[in-house]
């Protein structure tokens, strides 16, 4: 398991460590997204079969796990995932985004370690859980506090946050929250996926 973080580089980065450092069989990308369709909603679950990024650069991905047996699970979608170079706050431009480039949701990694995995041949794939719905408008904060790259450096920004907009706790900790309970329903249903994949490995060993 790797923690990239947000930001294409760092997900580059991170998985080019992985891959020289262990070797896996399979990469799965895991984490959160901003949904741009009314059909999903808060806490549903994304595997993608296609990934772009706002440039128009698309990698289609070969699941090896049946679309229609994943699309029959409750609160699972398949289709295509965007990769943007900052987070996406606002109702109207994740609106904007899904019509445009007909996406499910969006993230900030998933297109660097797809790629990176193409160039090295290893079998990918990705998962994601919405924690903003479509029509969930993210703080204000939420890009400035994802930029700092230390521990130290996020609770800096969200003292400075604190101070100059009392009312961020708030926002902050319900965010918090949300993100606790995706993770929850992301890790369950990443178990599901191991299990379904780990026969795909052994076939290819």
């Amino acid at each position: 398991i790797a923690r990239s973080g947000a930001r294409r580089q760092a997900a580059t980065i991170a998985t080019e460590a992985l891959l020289a450092g262990h070797q896996p069989q399979w990469i799965i990308s895991a984490g959160f997204a901003g949904g741009l369709d009314d059909r999903l909603n808060r806490y549903d679950l994304v595997i993608a079969d296609r990934v772009k990024d706002t440039a128009g650069n698309e990698l289609a991905l070969d699941i090896q796990i049946d679309p229609a047996a994943l699309a029959q699970l409750p609160q699972v979608h398949v289709g295509r995932l965007l990769s943007a170079d900052r987070v996406v706050r606002s109702p109207q431009e994740k609106r904007a985004l899904g019509e445009s480039h007909q996406a499910l949701a969006v993230d900030m990694e998933t297109l660097a370690v797809a790629e990176v995995c193409r160039r090295r041949q290893v079998p990918f794939l990705a998962v994601r859980v919405i924690i903003d719905a479509v029509d969930d408008r993210l703080p204000s904060d939420v890009d400035y506090l994802l930029k700092q790259k230390t521990q130290a450096a996020r609770l800096g920004a969200a003292f400075g946050a604190l101070l100059n907009r009392p009312g961020s706790l708030k926002d902050l900790l319900k965010l918090k929250e949300q993100a606790l309970l995706a993770s929850d329903r992301l890790a369950k249903f990443l178990l599901s996926v191991i299990q379904a994949i780990a026969p795909l490995s052994n076939q290819s060993s």
